[in-house]
């Protein structure tokens, strides 16, 4: 028997410091120990700090660009500089939450490149706590470690044997079911073929898509998956679709309006849900990018979509979000209505205009529309 071990690993600037801010304040006082890392301050002037869940000091942990760090109390990671001290805070408090029994739930945020690549940071006090939570007088109690996204898989090869639960717990509120829905495509004339029916990947497109949906909910691992999958589809299409699967035909209020249509249908079918959407058109998606919608709204609970980053701050330019690859909030879908009713056509317009959670992507995601045959 040992301490149960929770992994959190969300993509960055969805909320997951304020969910888990909001979980630990709503606990019997005493019961939540260790740190969370949020970011004071604003996107141009960020601070980051350890904050001390168990007494709501702050310690800065990164020296600011204009500040001349003491040589004695820097550890340089690129263009970052951290504050030794402050570590030597954080060692200290993850030493001192394993031996308080009273704590039922310690938290540790986060882990990345600095402790898996550099073995500096929370390491080596990170390796020895974790080994202390593993003691059979450990039992009954929670560890939270909040592991960059992109590093899962690189902290579990690190540290084996943990069996950790991979974004689950009781931090993750409740929220509108998910569904998830692939829009299929219109009439196609630049391509010059039905896009739902192209083999990119030896198979119709609209199949992968279906499928692509399913690999990025397991991707996820949340205990509240997508309750069905749905394809928009036009009367003349045939598809092969599985148990959890339908084609549902746009509604007559809405038909006739391009990719909108589709999102209205479902929505008016399904009111109370979320909708996560993809063009059929965009063969190149990474699951990574579903994953991610996915994981941010299930943190968040507002809609999610991705814009293009900028290379130098990684903040992602609005200008440029992606309306077809994107995750709506109920509330969100009650607005486009509103909107559509209003004249409005335009998903992306629609969200420029509303206040959705934006994500950073870069061609890694894959993240392009084909709209012309492949070559």
């Amino acid at each position: 028997m040992s301490a149960d071990f929770y992994l959190l690993s969300v993509p960055v600037q969805c909320g997951k410091t304020t969910m888990l801010e909001a979980w630990a304040a709503g606990q019997e006082p005493g019961t939540v120990g260790g740190f969370l890392s949020p970011d004071r301050g604003c996107a141009q002037a960020r601070t980051r700090v350890f904050y001390d869940v168990a007494s709501g000091r702050e310690y800065p942990f990164e020296w600011e660009r204009e500040d001349q760090p003491d040589p004695e109390d820097c550890i340089p990671m690129g263009r970052f500089r951290f504050r030794k001290s402050s570590f030597d805070w954080a060692h200290a408090a993850l030493l001192n939450a394993a031996k308080q029994a009273e704590l039922s739930t310690v938290m540790v945020d986060e882990i990345g490149p600095l402790e898996l690549r550099m073995d500096s940071g929370l390491q080596p006090v990170l390796s020895t706590f974790m080994q202390s939570m593993q003691g059979p007088e450990q039992a009954g109690r929670k560890v939270l470690l909040v592991v960059r996204d992109y590093l899962l898989a690189e902290f579990l090869r690190a540290f084996p044997g943990l069996n950790p639960r991979v974004n689950q717990g009781p931090w993750f509120p409740p929220r509108p079911d998910l569904r998830a829905l692939v829009l299929s495509g219109g009439q196609s004339s630049r391509m010059g073929k039905d896009k739902a029916f192209i083999q990119y990947h030896e198979q119709p497109q609209y199949r992968y898509a279906l499928d692509q949906m399913k690999r990025a909910e397991g991707l996820a691992q949340l205990d509240a998956g997508i309750r069905s999958f749905v394809i928009s589809g036009r009367a003349e299409h045939i598809f092969d679709l599985e148990s959890d699967e339908a084609c549902w035909l746009d509604a007559e209020p809405f038909a006739g309006h391009g990719p909108i249509s589709g999102l209205l249908t479902a929505h008016n079918r399904e009111p109370s849900s979320a909708w996560l959407v993809m063009g059929v058109d965009y063969p190149q998606l990474q699951d990574l990018a579903l994953q991610r919608l996915i994981l941010a709204y299930r943190v968040s609970g507002r809609s999610v979509c991705f814009a293009p980053a900028n290379p130098e701050t990684k903040w992602p330019n609005r200008a440029g979000l992606e309306p077809l690859v994107a995750l709506y909030a109920p509330a969100d879908l009650a607005q486009l209505l509103v909107y559509f009713q209003g004249g409005g056509q335009s998903l992306k317009q629609f969200l420029l205009n509303a206040d959705p959670l934006v994500l950073p992507f870069d061609e890694r995601l894959g993240l392009v529309s084909f709209d012309s045959p492949p070559a």
